[in-house]
């Protein structure tokens, strides 16, 4: 069964994120990352899903608003990772969106560091979901998680919507283009 999505994210507030953590509103989905020269799956991406009042919430939303209040943000990706790598597909590579902000002290830092401690074929990708990204919050992050040991990710180059950022991009390991990439390959053919 389907459930209707939300027409208006504006009615959601930091109280609706604060139930959708407290009673498990939330899921992973995993999407497939085909390798470009083979065609093949050669990963997963972890999509982060919710539910308010029986309808889908759009997960950017529900960041949004979660990211006004840093501690409330932290909880909220930490409690999405956990569930995100306990559910992972087996025998893949499995790539993780985290924020920047969530790496702005030690203790946060701490516990990426223990969450991912042994994990195995875990790349991270460093999300421009804000518009107030600033250059030392995202050095900060890609160097922490390169002093961790997982490699790093760059998602929806090609994504007109998205802001391109050189730092991002010269530092990731793995480049990912958008699905919207094909399509413009295809008109431009």
């Amino acid at each position: 069964m389907s459930l209707p999505l939300l027409c208006n994210e504006n009615l959601l507030s930091e109280c609706d994120v604060v139930r959708m953590i407290h009673e498990r509103h939330f899921w992973v989905e995993y999407e497939p990352i085909i390798a470009m020269n083979s065609g093949t799956i050669f990963g997963y991406e972890a999509l982060a899903r919710f539910i308010l009042n029986e309808r889908r919430i759009p997960p950017m939303p529900v960041l949004m608003v979660a990211h006004q209040n840093p501690e409330l943000f932290f909880h909220l990706e930490s409690e999405l990772k956990a569930l995100q790598l306990f559910h992972r597909p087996k025998n893949a590579m499995l790539f993780l969106n985290l924020d920047p902000h969530n790496f702005s002290d030690e203790t946060k830092i701490a516990f990426w560091k223990q969450l991912f401690d042994g994990a195995q074929d875990l790349c991270l990708e460093v999300t421009e979901n804000t518009d107030d990204m600033q250059t030392a919050f995202l050095s900060h992050c890609l160097d922490e998680i390169q002093r961790i040991g997982f490699p790093i990710a760059q998602d929806d180059i090609g994504n007109d919507e998205k802001p391109f950022c050189f730092e991002l991009t010269s530092r990731a390991d793995f480049l990912k283009f958008d699905k919207i990439m094909a399509f413009k390959n295809q008109t431009l053919s």
